[in-house]
């Protein structure tokens, strides 16, 4: 494929001039494949090697399309994967939470070589292209310390990828075929740049973005409520269910709570509700980091952090929180 036409398909950047703060790095990633290369990339794909990705990196490949992940154009190559690990930032000193990896088995790794496209398949279906800059060692070990060992179950990636035996991962840009695809996504979610067009045009200028995890307590509340003074408006970056993967650590009843407060406590007018993975929302350091360039992404200035608290042992004791 020629330069020309991988320029056309795989990752593009935009520098945004809408009044808000700039996304992390100075542009908005973009990378879904244009409508007028879907039927030529359609075609080429059926002759592609085929890789199959798991419901999280499925997730990934959409944080990454949509510029949640900016300034991230693929999967983590070795690199930037080994200065995450090691020092919490990318290799030019920008700091940065969570690995963003694609992961395959020894078999799969040995059948491919570097520089190669392959697509991207999700249950059968075609969900993206990649370039295959570099094929390395899966660490397991070592993300599972930056997490700490006693919280590997809170982690699923790390169990999901060694049931399947994963040992290799893939690095590279991509590009993702498939719009709104992610199975977790609910009808009230936003792109990065879909909440940046929608504060524009309730004229908010300066938005708080919510980091919540537990059951929210009367303390909570009240800072929140300073939150809300001191901006337009309030993102909750609610927790989602995604398929296949570890639920929430929110029942559902908890869940309800939450939405009567959303409803009946705070202006609806000056409240935006955006489902983000689960894996953002657990109480390491790391995790916080990666929620602030999520949300920097989609245009919030600063990042509401309550403080974690343990969840107590019973649904009763959940209920009476509030």
């Amino acid at each position: 494929m020629t330069e020309q036409i991988m320029q056309a398909v795989y990752a593009r950047s935009l520098r945004l001039e809408d009044g808000l703060i700039a996304p992390y790095g100075g542009e908005l990633v973009q990378a879904f494949v244009p409508v007028h290369e879907r039927h030529n990339l359609h075609a080429r794909l059926a002759q592609l090697k085929q890789v199959e990705i798991s419901a999280r990196e499925l997730l990934d490949l959409e944080m990454i399309a949509s510029g949640a992940y900016s300034p991230l154009t693929g999967y983590m190559d070795k690199p930037t994967y080994t200065s995450v690990l090691a020092l919490a930032a990318l290799p030019n000193g920008m700091p940065w939470g969570l690995p963003v990896t694609l992961a395959v088995s020894e078999a799969v790794a040995k059948s491919l070589s570097a520089g190669e496209e392959v697509a991207l398949h999700r249950h059968g279906d075609m969900v993206g292209v990649m370039q295959v800059k570099e094929i390395f060692p899966w660490d397991a070990d070592s993300e599972v310390r930056i997490f700490g060992e006693h919280e590997e179950h809170q982690y699923p990636q790390i169990a999901e990828r060694k049931a399947r035996k994963a040992q290799y991962l893939l690095g590279g840009p991509v590009s993702m075929l498939a719009a709104r695809a992610a199975e977790w996504q609910l009808k009230n979610h936003h792109w990065p740049k879909d909440l940046r067009n929608l504060q524009i045009q309730n004229q908010w200028h300066k938005i708080a973005a919510i980091h919540l995890q537990n059951p929210w307590q009367r303390s909570d509340e009240y800072l929140l409520k300073c939150a809300l003074e001191a901006s337009d408006a309030l993102l909750l970056h609610a927790s989602s269910e995604p398929a296949q993967e570890q639920s929430s650590l929110l029942p559902s009843v908890l869940r309800g709570a939450s939405r009567l407060l959303l409803e009946n406590y705070f202006p609806s007018d000056r409240m935006l509700e955006n489902p983000a993975p689960d894996g953002l929302f657990n109480s390491s350091p790391r995790a916080v980091l990666q929620h602030a360039i999520l949300s920097q992404n989609c245009g919030c200035e600063s990042i509401f952090l309550p403080p974690q608290e343990n969840l107590p042992a019973t649904q009763q004791d959940l209920i009476r929180l509030f």
